[in-house]
C-alpha cells in the first residue's frame, strides 16, 4: 500500500504542475484545479481505509463494508 501511496503522491503532484503551467486557459485549469482536489480528496479517503485495515484486519475491515 505504501507504494500506491507513492504513485498517488507523485500524480497529484505532476497534475499540480500541469495546473501551474496553464495561463490562457481559465476554464481548462479550473477544471484540472477541480480534479486534482477530487483526486486528493480520495487519497485521502484511501489512506484512512489503509490505516483502519492495519488497525482491525482485512477480514474485519472486510466484514464491516457488507
Amino acid at each position: 500500500m505504501d507504494q500506491v501511496a507513492h504513485y498517488d503522491k507523485k500524480g497529484i503532484a505532476e497534475l499540480d504542475e500541469i495546473a501551474a503551467k496553464i495561463n490562457n486557459g481559465f476554464v481548462t485549469k479550473n477544471m484540472i484545479q477541480e480534479f486534482i482536489l477530487g483526486e486528493k480528496e480520495h487519497f485521502d479517503w484511501v489512506r484512512q481505509d489503509v490505516k483502519l485495515i492495519k488497525l482491525v484486519g482485512l477480514e474485519n475491515y472486510m466484514l464491516e463494508q457488507l
